[in-house]
């Protein structure tokens, strides 16, 4: 029994080097990247690597790859002189095989093949799945790897399936990519330091000084470390006392807050604007509209677009809050190439917002809105639409201080959005089960400024800004056409623009940005317009 389990173990090793020996020797080379149409296009694929190879991996795509199929791989290993040779096989991103052997210097024999065999069983239909085969570290002078590819075609799943899959993935993706774009495509306009630039170059404390409080600002003879009155260090909820010191506060101190933050009270039926003193009244409805547009691209097989506009009005409650409603249309598109996908959708949100000055430096915004959305989804030759339903609550504290003639304004929000993806039929009659998007986001970064007067009481405010980023609340990820979405959880962005500020009170924005900064092969471009005219 001894002797013939001997025989046994050196025939089969002869068999292996026998085998390897005919792969090194009879396939021929593949060095360059290829796309195989489907299982029987790849049967018969060779990759090989010498150590005097500039070739050290080979990514390849298989169009098509059914269910069925069944694909399996001889490695063979070789080498004379001491040294590793490695081989990596990685197929629709995991890795199948992976191993380093050793030759001399009490490793493995020189000039002996090693040949490994390892099969793949698809866990389903796909399209452009990625193959991949990796050669590092490969220290060996002399070594040599082969990987030959096999492959027996087999049936494809029922038909419905896997374009409803590609469907499904395609929707969630999408959701996911448009819940971020709306968190980061936030209204500029309704916060309170943007309708007030005052309270952040000298203050409007004195009624003396408010009318050109901007421009002595742009001139450098007035900023926030020097206020231009005792009166303009009292806060909004304790702005007045009692003869035995004690504080008063809300609505019963109105008199001493209209005076100490520049508002007239008498202003009930005067309208907008300043009088002679420069006192603002409260009377004053702010209209605006503020327009967003961002491209982005991501692992360089997707490219999108982003558009969203917003319209509000608000007014001030007390001389610190305003308070107002807001509306938004937002509309998306999304193509994926790898997957054979587009996906397009328009939707619309609708809430309050509410922006306070809790102190002379500190600033407060939140925002909550609920809606709806209509999306067309177009997936491995599929249709389909499916309706959503979403809501978001947003809060932000800003705070500010001047270097020099700059000021600085710090800033961090946190942010949450929920979206749920109704379910759906698509043309093939598959049914796409109902899915849910939600983003918990915290957001925190300073912006920079300096104001110019340009003439004609108005100000020109150029400002950059960077913020990082980090979805503590990530959405999940999706694979979709062999590529992971959705799963970056920290980036960051930068922006640039100006504030033109005019006499009459009609105010612009412009502002760019870049998002990307931390995040492998995902960019987005865009930018932002605002304009607001006081009735």
């Amino acid at each position: 029994m001894t002797f013939l389990t001997t025989v046994l173990r050196v025939w089969a090793a002869a068999a292996s080097a026998v085998a390897g020996f005919l792969v090194l020797v009879t396939a021929p080379p593949a060095y360059a990247n290829t796309t195989f149409a489907d299982c029987a296009a790849l049967d018969g694929h060779v990759f090989v690597r010498a150590s005097n190879s500039a070739i050290i991996s080979e990514n390849n795509t298989i169009t098509t790859l059914n269910d069925g199929d069944v694909i399996s791989f001889t490695v063979v290993y070789s080498s004379g002189a001491n040294g590793t040779v490695t081989g990596t096989i990685d197929i629709d991103g995991a890795t199948i095989f992976s191993e380093t052997l050793t030759f001399g210097g009490g490793g493995l024999a020189l000039g002996v093949f090693f040949t490994r065999n390892v099969s793949y069983d698809p866990p389903g239909d796909g399209t452009n799945v990625p193959l991949v085969f990796t050669t590092l570290p490969f220290s060996s002078a002399e070594g040599t790897l082969r990987i030959l590819a096999s492959c027996t075609p087999g049936a494809a799943s029922s038909v419905p399936t896997q374009p409803a899959s590609v469907a499904a993935a395609a929707t969630k993706t999408f959701a996911i990519e448009r819940a971020r774009r709306i968190l980061e495509e936030r209204p500029d306009r309704p916060r309170y330091i943007r309708k007030r630039l005052q309270a952040l170059w000298g203050d409007d404390a004195d009624t003396s000084q408010t009318a050109d409080t901007l421009t002595r600002a742009a001139n450098g003879q007035q900023s926030r470390a020097t206020p231009p009155s005792p009166i303009n260090t009292q806060q909004p909820f304790q702005v007045a006392s009692t003869n035995d010191g004690s504080s008063l506060a809300g609505m019963s101190a109105r008199d001493a807050t209209l005076r100490a933050y520049s508002y007239r009270s008498d202003d009930v039926t005067e309208g907008c604007g300043a009088d002679d003193a420069g006192a603002s009244r409260l009377s004053c409805v702010d209209v605006w509209t503020e327009g967003h547009y961002t491209r982005f691209t991501d692992r360089g097989d997707r490219d999108g677009h982003f558009a969203v506009v917003y319209a509000g009005a608000d007014i001030h409650l007390t001389p610190w809050i305003i308070a107002g409603l807001m509306g938004q249309v937002d509309w998306m598109v999304d193509d994926i190439n790898s997957a054979n996908t587009r996906v397009e959708g328009i939707g619309w949100m609708a809430g309050p917002y509410l922006s306070a000055r809790l102190t002379p430096e500190l600033f407060v915004d939140v925002r909550a809105a609920w809606g709806l959305s209509d999306t067309d989804v177009n997936a491995a030759g599929v249709t389909g639409n499916v309706s959503t339903e979403r809501w978001l609550v947003t809060g932000q504290l800003s705070g500010n201080f001047h270097a020099g003639s700059y000021r600085i304004t710090p800033e961090v929000s946190v942010e949450y959005i929920r979206e749920k993806l109704d379910a759906y039929t698509v043309s093939s009659g598959a049914q796409i089960a109902a899915q849910t998007v939600s983003i918990g986001r915290l957001r925190a970064g300073p912006e920079i400024a300096r104001i110019f007067d340009i003439g004609n009481g108005a100000t020109l405010e150029p400002r950059v800004a960077v913020a990082a980023i980090w979805d503590f609340n990530p959405a999940d990820s999706v694979t979709l056409g062999g590529v992971r979405y959705g799963d970056d959880e920290l980036r960051a962005v930068v922006e640039a623009g100006t504030i033109l500020k005019t006499e009459s009170g009609i105010n612009f924005a412009i502002s760019g940005k870049y998002e990307g900064l931390g995040v492998a092969g995902f960019d987005a471009y865009g930018g932002y317009l605002w304009i607001n005219i006081p009735i």
